[in-house]
């Protein structure tokens, strides 16, 4: 309907495929750890010209820390690369090319969709979204919404670091964003990266339980 006029976020989305009509864009380093990087596909027929400067101006300590296991350290350093990478428009770094190079993208993919499934086979009957397995989809997350507010400091006390979604609002006139705010509130997106095995899952499931 909408075209080349049409840009779609996929930044929660790696694996959605373009249409071939609009604009589609994703983000590497929300499924990977890799410090920048996106990939943008164009409609059918647009050549884009190569960016010819790449980014040099980030940092990896945040995802050495979180590979040394020293999550909360090392959210520090995410939010230095958070501002060094800035919203110029470059290339992606040379390290997330050779980084995403090696990956095997449809083992990630089927790796996501098995923790996605063993969470759900705990959490459907809990959940207040209405989730379909029935599509090839590959998820960020598995987002489990609550009737109640979910207690996020119980779990990062724990060592469990389910982030929370759009709190910016919470600081807003809320009156007209009721849904909103529950989504916020509520909502708890936990992680079913790749780099976790079912036994991980497990684990989570039954922390997360003791909030249902």
């Amino acid at each position: 309907k909408y075209g080349g006029q049409l840009i779609v976020v996929c930044s929660q989305a790696f694996f959605m495929k373009a249409n071939g009509k609009s604009w589609f864009f994703n983000s590497c380093r929300k499924f990977f750890g890799v410090p920048d990087g996106a990939y943008l596909m164009p409609p059918d027929g647009i050549e884009i010209s190569p960016v010819p400067e790449r980014n040099e101006n980030y940092t990896v300590q945040h995802l050495i820390k979180r590979l040394e296991g020293n999550t909360e350290e090392g959210f520090e350093y995410y939010k230095e690369n958070e501002v060094r990478c800035g919203s110029e428009i470059k290339s992606m770094s040379i390290i997330t090319e050779r980084l995403l190079s090696h990956l095997n993208y449809h083992q990630v993919a089927e790796r996501r969709i098995q923790n996605f499934t063993i969470l759900h086979d705990f959490f459907g009957k809990y959940n207040q979204l209405r989730l379909s397995q029935k599509n090839d989809g590959v998820p960020m997350v598995y987002p489990l919404l609550l009737k109640q507010k979910a207690d996020h400091q119980k779990l990062w006390a724990q060592k469990v670091y389910v982030p929370i979604y759009w709190s910016d609002i919470l600081k807003r006139n809320t009156k007209d964003f009721t849904n909103e705010v529950q989504l916020t509130n509520n909502m708890l997106p936990l992680p079913v990266d790749q780099r976790y095995h079912a036994e991980d899952m497990i684990y989570l499931a039954k922390i997360i339980e003791q909030q249902c």
